[in-house]
This record gives structure tokens, sequence and C-alpha cells, in this order.
């Protein structure tokens, strides 16, 4: 009898449906629908070097059908051989350490039964990719990634996110990122300034913001040089660049500038990555030989203005009712270590709004880690940077032999003033704990096969399980099963998020069974690697299955 063969993760549900003779259907029911979600195109092996241009993203709903949704794919490019790089010109082919981007809520139903009206798709593969919550059993949806040669992107899909240059071409940094929930503007130094909620997105449109502020104190012959975020000038008579990629799901804006210390010093801002929903990036501080080796001290905040006069401020070590934004000082509890590096988050609420900030940080970083938050009112024009005046500035202040490289994060939401300040709590556990996507190679004759026979056998092919425990530090188990056996070996390898293979775990025939493998956080030469996201990855046969993990030193 000939073999049917499905893909490699379907879930219990749907096999049960499977061998009861139903049709496949399982319901959409994520809940998290603020969060984008990345694929690496190392997950996409089986469309790669395949045009960009033949990829079209789609959902399914059991009532509705097929629908296109928002996407983008983000290529790396590389200079000589150097690291991948957002702003180098690629080859407009999907490459290992290309980013497959959408919104978590695009995501549709489980559609393992049926394939979209476009004859060109049928010669070639879809990829499958499942979407799950790893804090709620069960709860999931999916995306199907489609090549043809006849598709047409749908005119009407949403464009999440736009950017507009600046207008004033002395000062190029002052460019504006607009989404349909929120806008932030950038001033003459490229770093946003302006932030507003608009009316359609569940605020009442007032700027809020004076600015986001950058501060650290550096030895110096015994004594301490502080240097800020005016330091970093950004200027199109020197030669300043702005790069940018703006697309449907994320801009992706760098600035390359240069900052004031003990002289002009060329100066490359983070990638910033402005979603829907959100902001997020990392900033880090690396050693200059023979100058430059640690802070004396170091924060990240960002301050509002009185345009956020009335908004309520609660953290996670200041419940409720939390304290007013109103320009007077108030007793609040600046401890942090306890909830670092993820669950350190701020809630400000109010007509303007809801605004939620994260910090990650590590725990051994500097002497001492603080909660920062200035609410004054000193008369204007003191010493402090922007309107010279704080209203709820908030961030996270480091003290005290602070070693380089260093990086510092941060993670804002922009939501409706219908939010309590639960929402602080769930977005924090949300960046600890990320959506997990499994992504599988499908092909039209093995989608079909089980349609005409009624889905009455049991698709043949392995489990990989997400990891345990996710976060890790120092090892984790990675845990498969294998349904049959295949021809040739059975190979688990690591990756990471540039799609560079760091280890091998597996490579042997396997017969059925479960497996458990562990992975200490080495390379394949012993050495240690360093906190991030990394990618496992199981083949068996022409089979392949990936996901990510999370390990924090």
């Amino acid at each position: 009898m000939q073999k049917r063969i499905l893909s490699v993760s379907l879930s219990v549900t749907a096999l049960i449906h499977l061998l009861a003779g139903s049709a496949v259907t399982q319901q959409a029911n994520l809940s998290r629908d603020l969060e984008p979600v990345i694929v690496m195109g190392v997950d996409l092996s089986g469309l790669d070097g395949v045009p960009l241009a033949e990829l079209f993203l789609y959902k399914y709903d059991s009532a509705a059908g097929w629908q296109q949704i928002p996407f983008q794919i983000d290529e790396k490019g590389s200079i000589d051989g150097g690291a991948p790089d957002y702003f180098v010109p690629d080859d407009g082919l999907l490459d290992a350490d290309d980013e497959l981007s959408f919104m978590a809520k695009d995501g549709g139903d489980l559609a393992a039964n049926s394939w979209i009206e476009d004859p060109a798709s049928q010669t070639f593969g879809r990829y499958q990719i499942e979407v799950s919550n790893p804090l709620a059993a069960g709860e999931a949806n999916w995306v199907y990634l489609y090549r043809s040669s006849s598709l047409t992107t749908d005119p009407n899909l949403a464009d999440y996110i736009s950017w507009s240059p600046s207008a004033n071409p002395a000062s190029p940094g002052q460019d504006r990122i607009s989404s349909q929930f929120y806008e932030i503007g950038h001033g003459e130094n490229g770093f946003p300034n302006d932030l507003l909620i608009t009316q359609a997105g569940g605020g009442n449109g007032q700027d809020i913001m004076d600015r986001l502020k950058f501060r650290a104190t550096i030895p110096f012959l015994g004594s301490s040089l502080p240097l800020d975020e005016d330091d970093i000038q950004f200027l199109a008579s020197e030669n300043d660049s702005l790069r940018i990629i703006d697309g449907k799901i994320r801009i992706i804006r760098e600035l390359n500038a240069s900052i004031n210390f003990l002289g002009a010093l060329p100066f490359s801002s983070p990638p910033l990555f402005y979603y829907p929903y959100s902001l997020e990036f990392d900033v880090r501080v690396p050693t200059v030989a023979g100058l430059l080796t640690s802070l004396n001290s170091g924060r990240v905040s960002l301050d509002l203005n009185s345009n956020a006069s009335g908004m309520n401020l609660v953290s996670a070590n200041n419940s409720v009712p939390g304290f007013t934004v109103d320009g007077t000082a108030d007793p609040v509890d600046r401890t942090v270590d306890n909830v670092l590096p993820g669950g350190n988050w701020f809630y400000l609420n109010g007509p303007q709004g809801t605004v939620v900030h994260l910090f990650p940080l590590g725990t051994n970083v500097g002497d001492t880690r603080l909660l920062y938050y200035e609410d004054s009112n000193p008369t204007p024009g003191s010493d402090d940077t922007g309107d010279g005046q704080s209203f709820g500035d908030t961030g996270i202040d480091i003290i005290g032999n602070i070693a380089l490289p260093l990086t510092m994060g941060y993670r804002g939401y922009f939501l409706d003033s219908n939010r309590s300040s639960q929402v602080g709590a769930e977005i924090a556990s949300y960046e600890a704990n990320k959506l997990v996507t499994a992504a599988s190679n499908q092909s039209f004759g093995d989608v079909t096969s089980v349609r005409e026979t009624g889905g009455t056998e049991l698709p043949k092919s392995f489990t990989l399980f997400q990891n345990h425990p996710n976060p890790f530090n120092p090892s984790t188990e990675i845990r498969y099963s294998i349904d049959r056996t295949f021809k040739g070996a059975v190979i688990l390898k690591i990756y990471n998020l540039l799609g560079y293979e760091l280890k091998t775990l597996v490579n042997e025939p396997q017969t059925r069974g479960s497996y458990e493998v562990r992975w200490d956080g080495s390379d394949s030469k012993g050495r240690q690697v360093g906190s991030g996201v990394y990618i496992y990855r199981l083949q068996a046969g022409d089979l392949l299955e990936s996901r990510k993990m999370l390990l924090i030193r």
C-alpha cells in the first residue's frame, strides 16, 4: 500500500480527527495578539534559493476559506564574508539568515487537508508554520507559506507601519514612524523624542514623550566623564547616514553618526525594530582598546512631558494604586533585582493611552541595579537634557564597576487606554516565554492524499518537542520521537539566529522510539556560547522540523 506522509507537526487533536475519518480542522485559539512572529530562513530550508517575489503567506479560515495575510521577508547580505547585515544588498533569494515576519494575531485554523486554489503552487511545497503559546497548552494558530509563479499580492493587505523622512534636509534624523496605533518622532540626534497613541489606537493623540535618554559616566584619570544622548551628533553635513527598511510588519532603523568623547568617534546605533504595537532595541556598549573598558554608571530611561500628567504608574514592585505622574516626587520602591532580567515591567495609563516599558538586564551587571524613576518639575532650563523637566521618567540605573562590553535593552508597548495594570505582567511573561514556532514542509500530493482517503491512515513521521527547561542555564534537554525507521541518519543540530551551524548533537541511524539529548550550551569546539536565542533542527529523511530556545547566562 502506498505510504502517505503528511508532515511533521500535527497536533494530537488533529491526529484524532484523522483517525476518526473527519475533516481535519483545528480552530485557531491563540490569545496573544500583540506580538510579531519571526521565522528564520534556516527553518524554511525547503524553499532555500527561491525568489522572494514568489512567496506568499496565507491563513485558513474554516468558514471563509483561504486569505492572504501581511508579511515581509528581510534579507541579510554581507561584505567580503563579514557578519550578515540587514542593510547590505543581497540576491533576492531566500537564504538561511533571512527573516520572515508576520503578526501572531493574523494566524488562522489548521488546514492539514486543504490547499489554495492555485495550480502553480501545487508544483512546489508549502510550509505550515504553527505558532503556539508555551504558557497555555493547546493554544495555537497556523499560517502557510506558499510558492507560486502566478499569484499576485492582494492590494488590500494591511500595511501595519510606515516611515516618513524628515521634512528638514539639514536634519535627516528627524523622521517619523507611524503604525495604525501609535506614532514616534525623532530628534536631531536621531533618537525618539515624540510618542503619541492615536485616537484610532485607543489614545487621545497627544504627544507624551520628552525623549529617550542615555546616561553614562566614564572613568578617566581617576575621575568620571559624563556622557548622554546630547553627545550623539547626526548631521547631513558630516555624511552621517540613516538606514531604513520599511516593511508591512516592521521598520528596521539604524543610525551611523558620531559621539563626542575626547573628540568625535564613529557611532552606530543598534537596529531599532518598530512593530505595530511596540518598539525594541538592544544598546551594546563596546570596549575601545586602550581607552574604554568599563563604566562607573549607566542608564537608559524614557522621559515623558507635561502632557503625561495624570497618568498612573504601576510597576512590578510598585503595585496598585501606584503613583500619579504629576511632577511631584514619589516614594517609589527602586528594587529591581528580584524581577530581572525580564520581569521589570512598568505600566503607565491614562486617557493618553497605555505604555508598558521593559528594560531587560542581567542580574550581575555592575554593583547595583535600581529602578530609575524621576517625577519632578524643576525650573525649565535646568541642567537636565530635553525640556529640563521630568514627568514619569522611567528606566534602569546601573551603578559601579560596569564591565564592557555591555548590552542594555528596551521593549516598549503602546496600547489603548482600556488596559489594566495586569497587562504589564502579561507582557513581561510574554517576553520571557516567546511564542514557539514549528515549520513543516508539505507537498500538494501529501495533503490531497489525506483528503481523498478521508484521512484513515496515521501519518508516519517524527515529533520534535520544545526543550526543557526553556529559558535555560547552563544546559537543556531536547526530546523527540520517531514513528518509523528512516533510511540514513537522523540528524539533530544547533544553529544561531544568523543560520550558522554551531554543533551536531545526533548524526546516526535510529529506529522507532523516543529520544532525549542534552545540550550544554557549547559549540563544536567546546566553547560556551553567549546568551541569546538558538535554533535546534531535527532532520530525518526528507523531513525537517525546527524550534527555538533561549539561553540566559
